[in-house]
């Protein structure tokens, strides 16, 4: 630069020559933007069922330039040049091309027609699979793509579902396709009834937080759902898929498949480039079938992968079970997009659900889910504090937010079906006071029936074991309708195997709802176990351990005064804090004498006091609530609770001292193509003076009924053994469905391995007398085999005893078991 010019190529240009030359080149391209860029936009759809069909490739002209449609099947189209036609194609459909007999921006509708046959199966002879390299490149790069392995972001979603009813003949067969129920006189209202409203319709908004490695939280700011002021079901919409599709396994409907996108799944789909075509920034987008190969066996998906070339990132998914014979189905989208030209993020979920048993006329329920993801920020500072295991969180002035505040986050404003579904169910909700109804179903669904300001507790009514037999009752609890922050409680049973009566009843106060801090007062009379372990923490049981209770044939009368408190203000772990005064009376001779031999007990009454701690941590567990009940979500590594009991002597008339230390640890892996492996490892110990029934028992299940019981030993003998010290393992392996898999809708046999060890010893066995017991210094072991569904939810098992204490006749060692799938307990 020499006195105000500037040489280029040696031409001299004054500063205000170059602005004006810079202004004109601006002005050139802005008006060559602004007035000669053609657009053409519109929607495709199947032309027999009317289904907006998402990711269709759209090319401009004969260039080298294109588009897609969106997830909803809508596209927009732009060019310079004067657009004189597109090219429609879309795997599985028919070319087509559209001819523009207009120079002015054009809106349009497109349908396109299905081929006679679906996905072809291609036999790749000597040469490798082009799909298999951008697959490869795929995995390779997928931790890079990931959202959830990213430092950190934030984002807001929308989320709409609908429960419709859809005419047969529009409903895309997938899965097998939809049964028809027969028409009647009844088909005119029905068809008139959806034409003008869905059956129900809920809307929500949120904010989705994430932090690195694993921290998630949803934060419920707006819910609405027809009919009903509770936020009961704020998140319904976003249920039903993961937020990317990026894990090895895919969760859906709570099924979990193995990702094509994962390490070595070219072994397992068979992947097909359909289509090679480019986005409107000119990278290059390779459109892939997949669906598992017929010579595997596994849980598996199909459907079609847009790969893009850029980071060899998913733009674009859309995945169904493979399996055809599910009562339930489900269509599954994805859509990402380019944020900050620096990471892929996805910009909306669709959820198709088809409830192929579920009709009325000439038409079937369906429940269509959408979720749109906006304002997103990559990598923003989020405070670790925020994140606790409870992933969701309802702020208390959710439903209560007005159309100012939906409208900034509606895509599309609610068309006039989705505000006659409104109107309607809102004005039925209040006639019939739908809310209150809600509740009840609740409470039924998680084992309550609701009358009034009571609930009656349905696992009261009526129970079973070999001691008690048949046990009848009757056990009630005060609900929500008189408060939130307490609730009494109270039962009555009697059982006609002992003849005894048992009642109890407490108090529970809710201190503190959102970190699960309560307290509560019990009084009880009842019957328990001999020997059994009770850890304080009971909201994660496995609902298999519960079956062994069956086969229990002896139990002692217990009448226990008990305090408790707990708490899991801190992230991880539940901490819980008892205080309890108890007498068990044995209902068998027994003669108990202390370690020094000078206190001999004969008449079987048996005081205690005792205290005792737990401790309970679960790195990195996330669960919600659903319908009043907590679900584990997720969880990936070991879970472990130790408690410890201290019993005092001359408190409240306790007769003993001693301390217990119990501990226990459960874990559950996932191998890639060879099932799962749930392992559970007890131990115990008692230190001091402590009579029989305050031991160890071995958790035997032989006996009727003969019903498989997890985590317990299905050949032992109950009340065979007892310990003042122990250890144990079970571990099962779950093969799933891998080693077989079968078209039928009810025999779907899953196959189950199973081996059980325990070892301990008694001390001072002289101690406990007029009893009979072995103890298990050298070691119990038995293994088994478990067929899961062989015919709808029963299944059967065998065990075997082995080792020191087996029998000396084949026969004797064998147990055979009724198996019961943990499908039909789920609530």
């Amino acid at each position: 630069m020499i006195n105000g010019f500037i040489f280029i190529k040696s031409y001299p240009i004054s500063l205000v020559e170059m602005k004006n030359t810079i202004l004109l080149i601006l002005v050139f391209f802005s008006a060559k933007f602004v007035v000669a860029q053609h657009s053409v936009s519109g929607k495709v759809t199947d032309i027999k069922t009317g289904e907006a069909l998402a990711f269709v490739n759209i090319r401009i002209n004969n260039s080298m330039q294109g588009s897609t449609t969106d997830i909803d099947g809508k596209f927009t189209v732009k060019s310079f040049d004067l657009i004189e036609k597109l090219t429609f194609t879309y795997v599985g459909y028919k070319e087509i091309i559209w001819i523009n007999s207009s120079t002015q921006n054009s809106k349009i509708n497109i349908q396109l027609q299905q081929n006679a046959v679906g996905l072809r199966e291609v036999k790749v002879i000597n040469k490798e699979n082009p799909a298999h390299r951008i697959i490869l490149k795929a995995v390779a790069n997928k931790n890079k793509n990931n959202p959830d392995k990213q430092k950190s972001y934030r984002c807001k979603t929308y989320n709409k579902f609908v429960v419709t009813g859809v005419k047969n003949d529009s409903i895309k067969k997938i899965n097998g396709g939809v049964t028809i129920a027969a028409g009647d006189s009844s088909e005119f209202k029905v068809d008139s009834f959806f034409e003008k409203q869905h059956l129900f319709l809920t809307e929500s908004i949120s904010e989705r937080s994430y932090l690195k490695p694993d921290n998630v939280k949803e934060t419920v700011l707006a819910t609405r759902f027809s009919g009903l002021k509770s936020p009961v079901f704020s998140l319904l919409a976003t249920q039903f898929q993961p937020f990317s599709f990026y894990d090895d396994y895919i969760g859906i409907l709570d099924i979990k498949y193995l990702n094509p996108i994962s390490k070595g799944s070219i072994n397992k789909y068979l992947f097909i480039l359909e289509d090679t075509t480019f986005n409107d920034v000119g990278d290059t987008v390779y459109v892939i079938s997949f669906k598992p190969k017929k010579s595997k066996n596994f849980k598996g998906l199909e459907g079609l992968l847009y790969i893009n070339s850029n980071k060899y990132a998913i733009q674009n998914v859309i995945a169904e079970s493979a399996d055809k014979n599910e009562d339930i189905s489900i269509k599954i989208q994805q859509q990402y997009e380019w944020i900050n030209n620096s990471q892929w993020f996805p910009s909306q979920l669709n959820t198709d659900i088809y409830f192929k048993q579920i009709n009325s006329g000439n038409r079937s329920i369906m429940g269509i889910g959408r979720s749109y993801i906006k304002e997103i920020e990559l990598n923003p500072q989020i405070k670790r504090r925020i994140f606790g295991n409870n992933i969701m969180e309802i702020k208390p002035d959710a439903a209560l937010k007005d159309e100012l505040f939906w409208n900034k986050y509606r895509t599309d404003s609610i068309d006039a079906k989705d505000r006659n579904t409104y109107h309607f169910m809102d004005s039925l909700g209040k006639t019939i006071n739908l809310d209150r109804k809600v509740k009840w179903g609740m409470a039924l669904l998680s084992g309550k029936f609701r009358t009034g300001y009571i609930d009656w507790d349905f696992k009261k009514i009526i129970d079973y074991n070999r001691y008690e037999d048949i046990r009848l009752g009757a056990g009630v609890e005060t609900n929500d309708r008189i408060s939130n922050f307490f609730t009494l409680n109270g039962y009555y049973a009697y059982g006609f195997g002992d003849k005894a009566h048992k009642y109890g009843g407490g108090l529970n106060l809710f201190l503190h709802h959102h970190t699960e801090t309560f307290l509560s007062y019990q009084y009880s009379h009842d019957v328990m176990e001999t020997g059994s372990v009770i850890f304080l923490d009971r909201d994660y049981s496995n609902p298999l351990e519960d079956f062994r209770k069956l086969s229990i044939s002896r139990m002692e009368s217990i009448e226990k005064h008990n305090i408790l408190f707990s708490t899991a203000y801190l992230k991880n772990t539940t901490l819980s804090f008892s205080g309890s005064n108890y007498t068990k009376t044995l209902t068998i001779p027994y003669t108990y004498k202390s370690e020094d031999f000078n206190t001999v007990i004969e008449n079987n009454h048996f005081k205690f006091t005792e205290i005792t701690t737990a401790f309970r941590y679960a790195f990195n567990e996330k669960h919600t609530k659903f319908l009043g009940k907590k679900i584990i979500t997720s969880t990936k590594y070991p879970v472990f609770i130790i408690q410890y009991t201290q019993a005092i002597k001359g408190i409240l008339g306790g007769e003993y001292n001693y301390q217990k230390l119990d501990a226990k640890i459960d874990y559950t892996i996932r191998f890639r193509n060879l099932g799962k492996t749930s392992f559970q490892i007890l131990g115990g110990k008692v230190f001091g003076d402590a009579p029989l029934i305050n031991l160890y028992n071995a958790r035997a299940n032989f006996g009727a009924p003969l019903i498989f019981a997890g985590n317990s030993f299905n050949t032992m003998r109950i009340n065979e053994f007892f310990s003042d010290e122990y250890i144990s393992s079970s571990v099962i392996h779950s093969f799933g469905s891998l080693l077989y898999k079968s078209n039928h809708k009810k025999f779907k046999p899953e196959l189950s391995i199973t081996a059980n060890a325990i070892w301990g010893k008694m001390n001072n066995p002289q101690q406990h007398q007029s009893i009979t017991f072995n103890t298990l210094n050298k070691g119990y072991y038995e293994a088994g085999l478990v067929i899961d569904k062989i015919w709808g939810s029963l299944g059967a098992g065998v065990f075997y005893r082995i080792g020191y204490y087996s029998f000396k006749t084949v026969e004797e060692n064998f147990a055979f078991k009724l198996a019961l799938s943990t499908s039909v307990l789920r609530f």
